[in-house]
């Protein structure tokens, strides 16, 4: 009788669209058994605007004996009409969670589960920054059904499905997962971007074209995934091991395979845009970066010998597509790793270096310090010098200077090396470090007027430039 009641007054409550805080309380004391009158105890909590008792009424529904997914997929519409997106998720997740249960099974016919995962995914992306760990899930459930036949993960290996999947609806789920690991990147989620973009290049390769475009993608994802677990490790972040491998594969096999069917090192855009605005890709380059990449993962293993293998071989290497954040980030894996390598460090800084210098507007307080590093692992005073010259013929000709603390590091370094060089009596090679303290010393805004004099007059006065004496000795150069 009381189920009748809440029936009816849900019923006239509908029709009026009148507010009344007793249809309510009736609505959340409906009994499971009944799934009509749970559904308009459901509509009721709608029209109310009421989004907790909402959710109640979606449990108690789901709960009902004779409720089928077509109710459930009814009430998820009702919900969404009404703009509650976290209800009409909440309605699909029960289907879905029937389905992956066989709760339907030998009833009526169940709805296609691909078709109910897209759409809770959809659901879930109006509110993407509090559901991406539900979105991911769900995507992930995507990709087990259409690669296991079941939305769980498979127990083996197998790649076996027991009928082929809808390819409309697997590229969907490729292209969500994609424009989602871009979107986390230019928020620089890393975490995410390795996750999703994993996820993408699953649905890739379940998709029956794969020609040459399609393979310059794959290699393009896979290099994007593998630069975001380095990300994720030289923050001190989580990395999975095991994304960074699976996407390496990825990118050897689609390298190999661009490497068998293509005409010269560059790859033309005949295929879908990439997260690289179209630009054509340079083999030569993404060979060198998986080098990179097969560095990092020795890294991540501790496997010193085959980090040393490899730095030999990158010495001689151009550098690659992976932005300078992932060499300064595979710099700080070095450097935290044990019995790390200085002439490793120095090949991975400097790779970080000249791709910095490569940008339109290069970011020079990053290069100072890339600077500073490669001044610290100098090999000598002479090749001291030559890597802080490089920074002033850089500063030099800039339009915007880095933080004043950043060039008076340079001036100061070049200097004191400069006055204790003289000490010893080396003053060939400690005018040279002056006079580049002196070359750089007037763009630098902590440098007076005044100073800048007093600097000059105790150059020429205390540092005398050697006479030229043929065969004569020449003082020692000092590490």
């Amino acid at each position: 009788a009381r189920t009748a009641r809440c029936a009816s007054l849900a019923a006239l409550a509908l029709k009026s669209h009148s507010s009344a805080k007793q249809y309510v309380e009736l609505a959340e004391k409906v009994q499971p058994g009944c799934a009509s009158t749970a559904f308009l105890a459901l509509k009721l909590c709608l029209l109310e605007d009421d989004e907790a008792a909402a959710r109640r009424a979606v449990e108690r529904l789901a709960r009902c004996d004779d409720a089928v997914p077509n109710m459930l997929l009814c009430a998820s519409q009702e919900a969404e009409g009404a703009g509650s997106h976290a209800t009409a998720a909440a309605c699909l997740e029960k289907v879905r969670d029937g389905l992956a249960t066989g709760r339907w099974e030998g009833g009526q016919s169940p709805p296609p589960q691909e078709k109910v995962l897209r759409n809770l995914v959809q659901l879930l992306m109006f509110n993407i920054a509090e559901n991406l760990t539900a979105v991911y899930e769900n995507l992930n459930r995507a990709k087990n059904y259409f690669m296991n036949g079941s939305g769980e993960p498979s127990s083996g290996a197998s790649e076996d499905r027991s009928a082929s999947p809808d390819q409309n609806e697997v590229e969907w789920f490729f292209i969500t997962s994609w424009n989602l690991a871009l979107r986390s990147k230019q928020e620089r989620q890393w975490g995410h971007v390795a996750n999703f973009m994993e996820q993408a290049l699953a649905f890739f390769n379940l998709l029956h074209e794969q020609g040459r475009g399609c393979q310059k993608l794959k290699l393009t994802g896979a290099l994007q995934a593998c630069a975001a677990v380095a990300e994720c490790h030289g923050a001190g972040e989580r990395a999975d091991e095991g994304v960074f491998k699976s996407c390496l594969r990825a990118a050897k096999a689609a390298l190999a395979e661009l490497q068998a069917t293509g005409q010269g090192g560059i790859v033309a855009d005949d295929g879908p845009a990439t997260a690289d605005e179209g630009r054509p890709l340079d083999l030569e380059d993404a060979a060198a970066t998986i080098n990179f990449l097969e560095f990092l993962l020795a890294s991540f293993r501790g496997d010193n010998a085959r980090q040393k293998a490899l730095l030999l071989e990158l010495e001689g290497e151009p550098v690659g597509n992976l932005p300078a954040e992932t060499y300064l980030a595979m710099a700080n894996v070095l450097q935290s790793s044990s019995g790390a390598s200085r002439a490793g460090l120095r090949a991975v800084y400097k790779c970080a270096l000249r791709k910095l210098m490569q940008a339109q507007q290069p970011d020079l307080d990053t290069a100072c310090y890339v600077w500073r590093q490669l001044y610290s692992l100098r090999l000598g005073d002479v090749d001291g010098l030559e890597v802080l010259q490089e920074a002033i013929l850089v500063l030099g000709s800039a339009a915007e200077l880095p933080t004043t603390d950043s060039v008076m590091w340079i001036v100061g370094t070049l200097w004191n090396r400069g006055l204790n060089l003289a000490r010893f009596e080396n003053y060939d090679l400690a005018g040279r470090f002056m006079d580049s303290a002196l070359d750089l010393a007037p763009r630098c805004a902590a440098v007076s007027t005044q100073m800048l004099e007093g600097l000059s007059e105790y150059r020429r006065e205390s540092v005398p430039k050697p006479a030229a004496q043929e065969g004569a000795a020449q003082p020692m150069t000092l590490g």
